[in-house]
C-alpha cells in the first residue's frame, strides 16, 4: 500500500469524512449500539454537520485527513477539552476513523502522530479522548499509542444512544514523548 499523505482537511473533504463517519460507526459499533440507530445513519446529514466544522477556518485547522493517491481514506478531530477536571491545556481527541477496509494498515497511526506534533506546537501538554467501554479494540490502539485509562467513566447521550465511554490521556511533554509512527 502507498504511504498515506496526513494534512488539514479543507470544505471539500467533507463528503469523504462523513461517507468514512457512517461506514466506520456502522463498522465498529455494530454490537455496541442499537442496530435500527447505526442502519439509519445518513451520509448526508453527517455531510451538513462536517460541511459546517469545515467553514470555520479555526476549527478546519484541527481536522486532519490521511489520503492515498487523492482519495480520502481517514480522519482525525481534536480541541480544547471542556472536562472540568482537566488542565485548561488540555486537548480532546473528537473523532478518529479509517475507513473499515483499511483498520490496522497504519493510517490511524499516521494520524495520531502528525495530530500530536500540531498540538506540542500549538502549546498542548495534555490530550484526552473518551471511547465506548466496550470498544476493546479501540481502547488497545490507544493504549498501544501511549494513551492510559486513568480511571473516568461517563454515560451521556451520544447521537440519541447513552454509551457508557471511558477516559484516556497521554502527556506530550518532552518527559513522556514515545515515538508512535507516522508521517
Amino acid at each position: 500500500m502507498p504511504r498515506a499523505l496526513v494534512r488539514n482537511a479543507t470544505p471539500d473533504d467533507a463528503t469523504a469524512i462523513a461517507a468514512i463517519h457512517v461506514a466506520s460507526w456502522q463498522a465498529t459499533y455494530r454490537g455496541h449500539m442499537d442496530d435500527a440507530y447505526l442502519d439509519s445513519l445518513s451520509v448526508d446529514e453527517r455531510v451538513g454537520m462536517w460541511s459546517q466544522i469545515l467553514e470555520f477556518p479555526r476549527t478546519a485547522a484541527n481536522v486532519l485527513v490521511a489520503e492515498i493517491q487523492g482519495k480520502v481514506i481517514g480522519f482525525y478531530s481534536f480541541g480544547r477539552s471542556r472536562d472540568s477536571d482537566l488542565p485548561g491545556d488540555t486537548a480532546v481527541l473528537h473523532t478518529i476513523y479509517v475507513h473499515p477496509d483499511l483498520i490496522r494498515s497504519g493510517i490511524g497511526i499516521a494520524l495520531l502522530a502528525r495530530a500530536e506534533r500540531a498540538m506540542r506546537e500549538a502549546g498542548i501538554d495534555l490530550v484526552s479522548l473518551w471511547v465506548l467501554r466496550e470498544n476493546i479494540g479501540a481502547r488497545r490502539f490507544y493504549e498501544r499509542c501511549g494513551r492510559s485509562f486513568n480511571g473516568e467513566e461517563r454515560r451521556e447521550e451520544l447521537w440519541g444512544q447513552p454509551p457508557t465511554e471511558v477516559r484516556y490521556t497521554r502527556s506530550l511533554s518532552s518527559g513522556d514523548q514515545r515515538d508512535i509512527g507516522g508521517t
